[in-house]
């Protein structure tokens, strides 16, 4: 990462029930995007939507399946309108034929 990753903000949402596995975000200061990550057996994978300029990771289970949400707009979900976003949900299934698939729901705004 050219700065270093000093510059960036990481955050830590969860662990799985068995202590190996640890999900959470990082945040670039100088572009306000997110990536999410999982940090298992000593490696770090990055999660990221496609598409998306924010991939938030909120919690694994014991299974290795993560959830969270991602974003499609800046500023923290807003658009260059400030109109507000709703930030989507996404399960990421750990293994088998749909490992890595992002499966996302679509919730309403009000």
């Amino acid at each position: 990462m050219s700065g270093g990753a000093a510059n960036y903000s990481t955050s830590v949402t969860g662990i799985d029930s068995l202590g190996d596995s640890v999900v959470g975000y990082c945040t670039n200061p100088s572009t306000g995007n997110s990536s999410g990550f999982l940090y298992r057996n000593g490696a770090f994978t990055t999660i990221a939507y496609p598409g998306a300029i924010n991939t938030i990771v909120l919690g694994i289970n014991s299974a290795g399946t993560m959830v969270g949400y991602y974003g499609t707009s800046g500023g923290g979900g807003t658009t260059p309108s400030s109109s507000r976003r709703v930030p989507t949900p996404i399960l990421i299934l750990p293994e088998g034929p749909a490992a890595g698939l992002m499966a996302s729901t679509t919730m309403g705004t009000s």
